[in-house]
């Protein structure tokens, strides 16, 4: 989600500094992962073919569940970029966890 500032910030990069190079950091990559796959496996798991699938099929399915909705929420990213009027390529977006 874009906020207001945000979007101004942006503004004034590309009018005054456009051949700077930005990069956008969203954090808590590890908490949007572990999030996402704990409801995946919740689910999963009150699935009726569950009693069909090894525990570990089910962290399996839920882990890569999880990295499909980072990817979408990525793609949701560059989407709003595009919306406020910034090219795709504006800005790198590095999705980081707690400690790197």
């Amino acid at each position: 989600m874009i906020h207001k500032a945000e979007e101004h910030f942006f503004q004034a990069i590309d009018k005054y500094a456009a051949n700077a190079t930005v990069v956008i950091v969203r954090t808590m990559k590890d908490k949007f992962i572990d999030a996402r796959e704990t409801q995946a496996r919740r689910t999963m798991k009150s699935a009726v073919d569950v009693h069909h699938r090894s525990a570990t099929a089910i962290d399996e399915a839920a882990r890569a569940q999880a990295e499909q909705e980072l990817f979408e929420r990525q793609e949701e990213d560059f989407q709003e970029l595009e919306e406020h009027g910034l090219r795709k390529d504006f800005a790198p977006f590095v999705y980081v966890s707690h400690g790197m």
